[in-house]
């Protein structure tokens, strides 16, 4: 029960932030259209805006990597599997050099999409900090 419920939450974890910030991408060009000579009228605006973009676009990037970087995980810890060394006496299977580093990459690529995803929320958040600085 908890494997299903890991799973459904990674997943969505992975998709959260992209769709957010494509949604924001929209919304802060749609606002643009429709404020456009109050924000050419002052050059911090258009920075301002330009940072926006940035961030929500770094956000989008950084969502679509994660994903890869999860799949290459998991492609890691099944050739570990396929690695090890079978036995009929317990504990049946035992590591060889080969799992022991097809984990470890499996590892990295793990914590390299959660580091992923932790950077696209923030700057998610980021963007949506400036977006609301530039509304007022």
């Amino acid at each position: 029960m908890h494997a299903a419920q890991i799973q459904t939450f990674s997943s969505d974890a992975m998709k959260a932030p992209g769709l957010v910030a494509a949604a924001g991408v929209a919304a802060a060009l749609g606002f643009y259209s429709a404020n456009y000579s109050r924000l050419s009228a002052s050059p911090d605006n258009l920075e301002t805006f330009n940072s926006i973009l940035f961030w929500l676009f770094a956000s989008l990037l950084l969502t679509v990597c994660a994903p890869g970087f999860a799949y290459f995980s998991q492609i890691a810890y099944m050739r570990a599997v396929y690695a090890e060394k079978y036995g009929y006496e317990y504990p049946y299977t035992e590591h060889t050099a080969g799992s022991k580093r097809f984990t470890l990459v499996g590892d990295a690529f793990r914590w390299a999409s959660v580091l992923l995803i932790a950077l696209s929320i923030l700057c998610l958040i980021r963007g949506g900090i400036l977006f609301l600085h530039i509304v007022r």
